[in-house]
């Protein structure tokens, strides 16, 4: 063999070499890709999983905290001070435990950076109530967005007539007849189950479009009376006006109205108003909403009564 095969055979075996080096580089690159993808979608999981296990537990110690711990004018208390929550004859020796969680829709932060959980809780009767056969604060809201007094009432007997079982048309509202004219979907002739129902309520839905309301404000509850204390910011400065915008910042340096007597003297708005239509403490309904990075969660809870405090909660 010549020396010239000699050094093809060696430059054929080279090139060889070289071409299954190049194959092996790349499939090691296309193999560590693939490893970074999965290591990424596993890290990804992780933080998915335990998001909303955090966003979980948060909503369960609160619910525990509602249905165990004492609910006093300023929100739910935490249980952590033992001196405020003495009793003598059966009767709290102080109105407030210093230690509570605002049950006015107050958004609270927790956690680090990586793992940030915010939380709320709404006292259901500081809410408007849509379900309520007195609509006072009903047509207050819809002034404080902008709504004339005309509209207003039309939007109080539509939903009125929406509701209630006979067939008899207010004089601005609508019943049957109206709702097939205009090709809507006849009304229930019964109470609302969920505030996103004012859509099907005759002049409902272009009102909530024009004044962009907010039916996060509203609640299905049934009484005519709201709760002061537990009225949420943006929701109190509409209703309020001047005085809501006081009574906001005073919050924050948790000073609260003790009774209906305090409230009509020292918020002007309420001038006039009779008493019986607010309170100045919670009742037994509540909306949770505790979100995450990645997951948010709402519950609808109702505590009971009794010496074992029942509950019921759904998701929202």
């Amino acid at each position: 063999m010549n020396s010239k095969s000699v050094q093809k055979q060696k430059g054929i075996a080279l090139l060889a070499v070289l071409a299954v080096s190049v194959t092996l580089s790349i499939l090691i690159g296309a193999a560590t890709v693939v490893m970074q993808k999965q290591l990424s979608i596993s890290e990804d999981a992780r933080e998915l999983a335990v998001g909303k296990a955090a966003v979980h537990a948060k909503t369960q110690e609160l619910i525990y905290l509602l249905s165990t711990q004492r609910v006093t004018r300023a929100g739910v208390s935490k249980g952590s001070m033992e001196n405020f929550s003495a009793k003598v004859d059966g009767v709290f020796t102080t109105l407030l435990t210093g230690d509570e969680i605002r049950a006015d829709g107050h958004k609270y932060i927790e956690g680090t950076d990586e793992l940030q959980i915010t939380y709320s809780i709404q006292a259901t009767n500081g809410l408007i109530p849509i379900n309520s056969a007195e609509q006072f604060w009903l047509k207050k809201w819809l002034k404080g967005y902008g709504v004339d007094n005309f509209t207003a009432q039309k939007l109080a007997d539509s939903l009125a007539d929406f509701a209630d079982e006979d067939n008899w048309t207010r004089p601005s509202g609508a019943e049957t007849f109206s709702y097939n004219r205009n090709n809507y979907a006849p009304p229930t002739n019964f109470l609302m189950q969920t505030c996103s129902e004012l859509y099907s309520v005759m002049h409902w839905n272009d009102a909530i479009k024009q004044y962009k309301l907010d039916l996060s404000e509203c609640s299905v509850s049934r009484s005519g009376i709201i709760n002061i204390n537990a009225i949420n910011e943006n929701l109190i400065k509409r209703l309020l006006s001047d005085s809501g915008l006081e009574r906001a910042k005073v919050r924050e340096a948790n000073r609260w109205i003790i009774n209906a007597q305090e409230a009509s003297l020292t918020i002007s708005s309420l001038t006039g108003v009779d008493d019986n239509r607010f309170t100045v403490t919670a009742k037994s309904q509540f909306i949770i909403e505790v979100s995450g990075l990645y997951s948010t969660q709402k519950v609808a809870l109702t505590i009971g009564l009794g010496s074992i405090t029942p509950i019921t909660y759904a998701l929202r």
